[in-house]
């Protein structure tokens, strides 16, 4: 039987990008005897603990760039690799050494629609319980996604009740993917725009809302609820939109 690897450790493969692939790595280690992975997430979150070791096909969580796949030709000459296009839904690109070789992940395309088109592959288990009211706000630090007034909807959200924890980078308050799993479920709520850790809330199964941007339509959240062009709404609505999902 195929020993297969997810290769998370490269420079174009984000938070994001192996969070959503989560529900993959879910199927192929129901298909396959051996699974591999170099991620620390897929570790800590108790998905996968196998350490990368003489892999016969490289599962990729997106389509990286050339100097990437030049590194995995190079870290692993002998395995065939296969890079999953970036949150396509049945859309799919593949490099093979071998091409002659027949593929062997997922039965195709069909399972990779069947992983993301299932709202119950992207929910991980409830590790402690939820706090009632209490919402967790990821105030995105890069320009793209930036809103300008999160001080004022914290505001508003604290007259409603809520109990709140504000985060900009994820990692200046959480020592580790453990810890930051029971920040995310302890809070009932998710605030935020996109980016990493709106992926992380999403396949944790929390309620609450993306202040979408000009993000490409195929990163959307499948659990959260998206309100496009929130980056322009004002303090008072976005805390109302929050709000009518208490």
């Amino acid at each position: 039987m195929a020993k297969i690897a997810v290769v998370t450790n490269l420079r174009g493969v984000g938070l994001g990008n192996q969070v959503q692939f989560i529900p993959t790595v879910r199927h192929l280690i129901k298909k396959y005897d051996e699974v591999q992975s170099d991620s620390e997430l897929y570790k800590e979150w108790k998905i996968l603990d196998n350490p990368i070791n003489k892999p016969d096909v490289i599962a990729l969580p997106m389509w990286p760039d050339w100097k990437d796949i030049l590194k995995v030709i190079l870290r692993y000459p002998k395995a065939l690799i296969h890079g999953f296009e970036y949150r396509v839904r049945g859309k799919w690109c593949r490099y093979g050494l071998d091409r002659s070789r027949p593929l062997m992940l997922l039965n195709e395309v069909e399972q990779y629609k069947k992983a993301y088109g299932h709202k119950e592959e992207f929910k991980m288990e409830q590790w402690i319980p939820v706090v009632k009211k209490s919402v967790l706000i990821h105030m995105q630090h890069k320009e793209k996604g930036h809103y300008p007034h999160w001080d004022v909807v914290r505001n508003f959200l604290y007259k409603e009740g809520f109990e709140i924890v504000n985060m900009v980078r994820w990692s200046n308050h959480y020592a580790n993917f453990t810890s930051l799993k029971y920040a995310i479920d302890k809070h009932e709520y998710f605030l935020g725009s996109d980016g990493g850790f709106m992926h992380m809330a999403d396949i944790c199964g929390k309620k609450g809302i993306v202040l979408w941007g000009d993000t490409p339509e195929k990163n959307k959240p499948v659990n959260l609820q998206v309100i496009e062009g929130g980056l322009k709404l004002l303090p008072h609505e976005v805390a109302k939109h929050l709000s009518t999902l208490s």
